[in-house]
């Protein structure tokens, strides 16, 4: 007998019990079956609330009036509902399940039930068996489950609902219904309808089976009414029948007919007078051709109506016919990627694919995760890119956890072409994942950007401003990540600089700011802002309110809504589905790896841009975004389409452009990094100025001449009564403003929640922070720069204490790059003066490779068309070099040695009186002529992209006075008025990726503070490493950034496709001091014949941490070591920066022959020499602050406490606290690398 009491109690009950001795006595009391023999059971007679079978067959009726949760065991059941609201669970063997008299929710097991709804209403999940689902006389709301099932609605009104988009599906009309039939494997099956009203899918509510309208579906089609494939150069006729095939029917009479066209992308369409669809393809479209069209039936039925229920807005469905030409990749989904064809990378993935690029991906979990999480490795699209090298170097430590956000954004940037649900953007790229803790407490994985070609980060700060990075020299936890990303910058890829990307964030709606995350608002960084899609109702193509924040720190934007991504899709015991494995999602997290993707494409394209290139590439290959509500301005640059580069605190400089970014990067002339980046700073001083309510103040600061412009910092600190109440700007001498702080937390006007009565962000007091603004890129800075401070009406006073100001940049040297894009005929029409050059000095560039059509520059006459569009040079003889994009173009040198670079299509390259270099790009069916080309002055042609060829595999052939040059696939290149036997070998140059000749190129004086010291350079194709190392630098820089750096002689990797590192032997030394960075594996060599080292087994390579600050370790890689048992018989050959061990094996290496010279003997260690430059800090220090330094294996080690304040989620990270100040101390260095400790003074 069992005997509850009036808590709640849990009965474990059996076959051999009698049901009639189990009394409740009150609470809620569960019954739990177990067992193999069957058991009956009444709840309502036992006093019970929850009842679950075991392995015998259960029969468990819930008997009364009050609500029950019955679920069924292993061993089959029958469930039976009372007059309550119950809910009903077959359990994993065959249930029987009725609802009762009350209302139910059931849900079906996985190996097939019969379900009788209850008569109250249901709401019924189906399973992953073969359900058989009765309704009953109230309204009854179905799930599909895996499995098939066979619906019958009953009395009232009944909906089933699905889990794909409407034209997922094949509906079809039967005697007594509808047949349902999923055309997604696995998902939910084919369901047999009757008495049922109304479905419902993903797409797509209440679409009702009883009324005479059709659906049209989207069609995606390869090949005209002819069977032959869509190309761009000719009209296509398209049958109606091939559009109208796989439309919706439903209850519609007769045969359908399209109605209506419209709305083409890259083309124009017509319906012609048999009811077909002609569409004439705009050549000069590289994008993915569309049209919309609408439908009506026999009895003159138009399409069913979709209204949105938020705004009441009523249209009739449409759908889009998506025509794909061969160079549109299988992937199902890609028809639905409308971003691909928006930042133009189609023409890009003829060449390009992001093959052998590496991207890190940092990612804290979901907002609710409870471990470590990363990108689902196993997703069948994005295993074939996972990134092998950190793979194996994860170890144990791999997260078993899958984040749908990170899965979305890998998707993004590296789903695999393979006929598969979508395309990433660089889809040969190789993608590496990195946890980082919801509350900030494990950041680790950050000191990994470093060992990647690229590092996206598609999170920030959940609350803006919450994290000071204006540190003043402090080592906190906030000036390690600083620390952490200038490291990754300055050193990554061997010192050309990881490039990172940054999300701008979601929070305009609520007054948020891009400017408010340190993370994301650094000139290390490229932040990007998000571009909706245009929403259409009539395709069911989702408009959004603007959500993506704004600020002067953007660079710029890319698509951020309605992006098709890989996902991650969950699935319960009993055939339910949570997810997908592909699905749409908006907000700058995916704006974000399109960006990355893109950059990925420029690096495979030219592995030899700096970091700082990249961004210069990016900024001035941008499109302007077509958005009334955005205010664009340019800024005081002369060298972007003929004058300023326009620019938005919306979009940053505009779209990213992925062909037009591609193809500067292709023929990029100079290369920027951290060791030629300048800078000009000045401050303020004490000012104590106070700022009262409808107050504002100008203070200004002036600035020499000396430097072109890329970032822009503020260090801004103020007292202030609330810092909603501000508005600061910096306006530069050129007039171009920068809008900094904007009524912080204000919720913005015409925006769902603004009022007057909104003050905004709340926070008050000491308000430190560092600014940044993109916005005066490419302006020179001599003048006067005004912040302009202004307070609210009704504002609490404000104390701006002082200011600083830091530009950085490129040395004005006077050798000018003027570039022009596909923007110059707009820029022209809004300002004629811009059709004009005039640049009287310096050796400058015309680079027109961002144009996608015909350029002519004729420098011997001053003039040119540029796209079309006239453009006069004056002082032509000031302009050397000459580049051009994709179209049909004629350049002519000038009196001067020239570069005539013509980029794609057919071109003419005229050389003039001085020594011309002319590059060829490899491409199929090219052909270059040219003319003027003068062997005798040893003037040379650079063949570029022609891997692993020689002069050998050139055919030369005279053609009457001309020379022909055949290179290979279809392309040619036509030597005018030559003879084949005075062109050789030396006439030639084969190049993987274009470098420009040394003497072409910009060579900047060191005038300006130079931020980091001068690293070694070394000759092409071999690098001898002959020490020289001395350890870590830590220190601050002239900016009162805390810096971390190898000190001494660091080698580097040069333009060469790859290097042979040389291993020089030293004799008597235990440590050879050598230190490496930018070691690329598979393509680079370590030689270690000099050392006498003959087999792979004589080495040790081992994991080591330098330098690490709040547990992130920013300087971090491997050593080579001789490998042996006696620790006084090691040497230390070479330090390889940012590596793992897992990327590096046996054919890495080149080693001695078994008769070489004996093996390295050390006799004495050699110290590094070790320099420390202190920062000043400032404030107060903590008893509980420690900061200590402790020897691992050499390696400096600091640790510090910290706490953090709220959860990290995607685009929402912690705000850790402030930390007191702590100093460097330095000590005797005792090993090869120094060991630090500090003490509060």
């Amino acid at each position: 007998t069992y005997n509850g009491g009036a808590g709640n109690d849990v009965f474990v009950v059996s076959a051999s019990d009698n049901p009639n001795n189990i009394h409740g006595n009150g609470g809620r009391d569960t019954a739990i079956i177990v067992g193999d023999e069957g058991m009956a059971l009444n709840m309502a007679k036992a006093g019970l609330t929850i009842a679950q079978g075991g392995r015998g067959y259960a029969y468990i009726v819930g008997g009364g009036h009050s609500s029950v949760f019955i679920k069924g065991g292993s061993g089959g059941s029958t469930l039976i509902g009372g007059a309550g609201n119950d809910v009903l669970v077959g359990g994993t063997g065959r249930n029987n399940i009725i609802g009762g008299s009350g209302k139910a929710v059931i849900y079906a097991g996985p190996k097939g039930d019969a379900i009788m709804a209850s008569a109250g209403g249901s709401i019924i999940h189906a399973g992953a068996g073969v359900d058989r689902i009765y309704g009953g006389a109230g309204h009854d709301a179905i799930e599909a489950g895996h499995g098939d099932a066979v619906i019958d609605g009953g009395a009232g009104i009944n909906l089933v609902t699905l889990h794909g988009k409407y034209g997922d599906y094949a509906i079809n009309r039967t005697d007594t219904g509808y047949t349902v039939a999923d055309k997604v494997a696995g998902r939910d099956g084919t369901l047999t309808l009757s008495r049922i009203q109304k479905l419902n899918f993903a797409d797509i509510s209440a679409v009702d089976l009883e009324q005479p309208n059709a659906m049209p579906v989207a069609d995606a089609l390869r090949v005209n009414q002819a069977g032959n494939a869509f190309d761009r150069a000719h009209p296509q006729l398209i049958s109606a029948a091939s559009i109208l095939a796989n439309d919706q029917r439903l209850n519609s009479q007769g045969n359908l007919r399209i109605a209506s066209v419209g709305d083409a992308q890259g083309g124009s369409v017509s319906l012609t007078e048999p009811g077909d669809v002609l569409f004439t393809p705009d050549p000069r479209f590289t994008g993915i051709a569309s049209f919309k069209y609408g439908l009506v039936d026999s009895a003159g039925n138009p399409a069913a109506s979709v209204v949105d229920l938020q705004t009441g807005e009523l249209a009739p469905l449409r759908a889009t016919v998506t025509l794909l030409t061969p160079d549109v990749p299988d992937d199902p989904l890609t028809a639905q990627q409308w971003y691909l064809s928006d930042i133009n990378v189609l023409p890009v993935w003829k060449d390009y694919t992001g093959k052998g690029v590496r991207i890190g991906q940092f990612e804290p979990g979901g907002e609710f995760s409870t471990a470590p999480e990363i990108f689902d490795i196993r997703h069948p699209d994005l295993a074939p890119n996972v990134d092998q090298s950190w793979l194996q170097a994860q170890g144990q430590t791999l997260p078993a956890l899958a984040s749908d956000h990170a899965t979305m954004v890998a998707g993004v940037m590296v789903a695999a072409k393979n006929a598969l649900g979508g395309v990433g953007i660089a889809h040969e790229a190789t993608l590496g994942g990195h946890y980082l803790s919801n509350n900030g407490a494990d950041l680790t994985g950050l000191g990994k950007m470093l060992g990647y070609d690229i590092a996206n980060h598609s999170w920030g700060l959940r609350n803006d401003f919450a994290v000071s990075n204006l540190q003043g020299g402090l080592v906190n936890n906030a000036s390690a990540l600083m620390t952490n990303a200038q490291y990754a910058a300055d050193n990554g890829r061997g010192g050309l600089g990881t490039v990172i990307v940054t999300s701008g964030g979601n929070k305009r709606a609520t007054g948020g700011s891009a400017q408010g995350s340190l993370i994301n608002n650094n000139r290390f960084s490229i932040q990007v802002g998000a571009i909706n899609a245009q929403g259409d109702l009539s395709t069911l193509e989702s408009g959004s309110a603007p959500f993506s924040s704004p600020g002067a720190s953007l660079l710029l934007s890319a698509p951020g809504s309605n992006v098709w991504s890989t996902s991650y899709k969950l699935e319960t015991e009993r055939g339910s589905t949570f997810g997908d494995d592909y699905s749409a999602m908006k907000g700058t997290s995916f704006a974000a790896p399109i960006v990355s993707g893109v950059i990925a494409l420029m690096l495979q394209a030219n592995p030899n841009l700096g970091y700082r290139d990249v961004q210069q590439i990016l900024a001035v290959s941008a499109r302007k975004v077509e958005d009334g509500a955005t205010q664009w301005n340019d800024n005081g640059a002369r060298n972007w389409n003929g004058g300023g580069m326009h620019a938005s605190h919306d979009y940053g400089f505009g779209n990213v452009d992925a062909r037009a970014a591609v193809r500067l990067a292709e023929s990029w002339m100079t290369q920027s990094t951290a060791d030629n980046l300048m800078f000009i700073s000045a401050s303020s001083g004490v000012l104590g100025q106070v700022v009262g309510a409808g107050e504002s103040i100008a203070p200004k600061l002036e600035m020499p001449a000396g430097l072109n412009i890329e970032h822009v910092e503020i260090d801004f600190d103020a007292q202030v009564g609330r810092l909603g109440d501000l508005v600061v700007r910096l306006i530069s001498p050129n007039g171009t403003q920068s809008l900094l702080l904007d009524r912080a937390g204000k919720v913005p006007l015409a925006t769902p929640g603004a009022s007057d009565a909104d003050v905004g962000s709340t926070q008050e007091g000491a308000f430190k922070y560092t600014f940044m603004s993109t916005h005066a890129w490419g302006e020179d800075l001599a003048g006067d720069w005004t912040l302009q401070v202004t307070n609210t009406a009704n504002g609490l006073p404000v104390t701006l204490n002082n200011w600083s100001l830091r530009l950085f940049g490129a040395d004005a040297t006077g050798n000018d790059s003027y570039f022009y894009t596909d923007e110059f005929a707009d820029s022209v029409k809004r300002q004629a003066q811009r059709a004009v050059l005039d640049d009287g000095s310096g050796r400058n560039t015309i680079n027109a490779a961002a144009v996608s059509g015909d350029v002519s520059v004729d420098l011997s006459t001053g003039t040119a068309m540029i796209g079309g569009v006239a453009l006069t040079v004056n002082n032509a003889q000031a302009i050397h070099n000459l580049l051009s994009g994709d179209g049909n173009d004629t350049l002519i040198a000038g009196p001067s040695d020239s570069l005539l670079n013509g980029g794609r299509g057919t071109n003419t390259l005229v050389g003039g009186a001085g020594k011309d270099v002319f590059v060829v790009h490899r491409r199929g069916g090219g052909l270059d002529t040219l003319v003027n080309f003068d062997p005798a002055r040893a003037e040379v042609i650079n063949l570029v992209g022609f891997k692993g060829k020689t002069f050998s595999d050139l055919r030369l052939a005279q053609q009457e006075a001309d020379v022909l040059v055949e290179l290979g696939d279809g392309q040619n290149l036509l030597l005018k008025n030559q003879l084949t036997a005075a062109i050789g070998a030396s006439h030639f140059k084969f190049q993987t990726t274009f470098v420009a000749p040394v003497v072409l190129t910009e060579t900047p004086t060191v005038d300006p503070t130079p931020l980091t010291p001068d690293i070694a350079q070394d000759p092409p194709g071999t690098v001898t490493l002959n020490g020289g190392a001395e350890g870590v630098r830590l220190s601050t820089d002239a900016t009162g950034q805390f810096v971390a750096s190898l000190s001494g002689k660091v080698y580097s990797h040069d333009s060469e496709a790859s290097n042979v590192f040389v291993v020089a032997r030293q004799e008597g030394v235990s440590n050879y001091n050598n230190a490496l960075r930018g070691f690329r594996q598979g393509a680079d060599k370590i030689d270690l014949s000099q050392t006498g080292i003959t087999d792979f087994s004589a080495l040790s390579i081992s994991k080591v941490n330098r330098s690490t600050i709040n547990n992130i370790a920013l300087v971090h890689g491997v050593e080579i070591s001789t490998g042996t048992a006696d620790p006084d018989s090691t040497v230390k050959l070479l330090y390889l920066d940012a590596l793992e061990v897992s990327q590096l094996s046996a054919s890495d290496f080149i080693f001695a022959p078994p008769e070489a010279l004996p093996n390295v003997i050390p006799m004495a260690e050699r110290l590094p020499v070790a320099e420390y430059l202190l920062g000043t800090p400032s404030g107060d220090f903590s008893t509980e602050d420690v900061f200590t330094g402790e020897q691992a294996g050499g390696s400096a080690a600091f640790a510090q406490q910290y706490q953090a304040d709220a959860l990290v989620q995607a685009m929402a990270m912690f705000a850790p606290q402030d930390a007191a100040a702590l100093t460097f101390m330095p000590m005797e260095p005792r090993s090869v690398h120094p060991v630090l400790v500090a003490s509060a003074a």
